[in-house]
């Protein structure tokens, strides 16, 4: 019934808990925050970040609508066009600074320093060619520091 047991939050933090007992290497997880309030989001969250750095684990989230604050939280992106064609794939940056500085040479237009980095992404691809965003990325030099530390592993 609703209003009793654990709250949806509580329930959330133990499935990802049950899911460290094995003590992976990777865990990926889909819409962690997916029906909470901020608040709770942010438990959860706050939970996926100290089990990751204590583990040393690789965290892989799906996240929709993040928060400004949950935004920051992460240490790189994963963006995909339509098509599952690379949009963007490196580190955010201190305060979002390298995501935003290769946004707003895509747009020429720079965020407010309030606004959320993601909302601020998806308004770019949103106003621009999904195409322009996915050759834009790959001509970048995140890009080619990417590949090239994929070709020296």
């Amino acid at each position: 019934k609703e209003g009793e047991g654990l709250p949806k939050h509580a329930r959330k933090r133990l499935t990802i808990a049950n899911q460290l007992v094995v003590q992976p290497k990777v865990l990926f997880l889909d819409e962690p925050s997916s029906n909470l309030g901020v608040n709770d989001a942010a438990l959860v969250m706050g939970a996926v970040r100290r089990s990751t750095d204590a583990m040393k684990l690789i965290t892989l989230v799906t996240i929709h609508q993040p928060s400004k604050k949950m935004f920051e939280s992460f240490d790189d992106l994963l963006l995909l066009a339509k098509g599952g064609r690379v949009a963007y794939c490196g580190e955010l940056g201190p305060k979002s600074q390298t995501l935003i500085s290769h946004f707003t040479s895509l747009s020429g237009k720079m965020p407010s320093a309030s606004a959320n980095p993601a909302d601020f992404v998806l308004s770019v691809l949103d106003g621009g060619s999904p195409d322009e965003a996915v050759a834009k990325f790959k001509e970048s030099d995140i890009c080619k520091q990417l590949n090239s530390a994929i070709d020296a592993d």
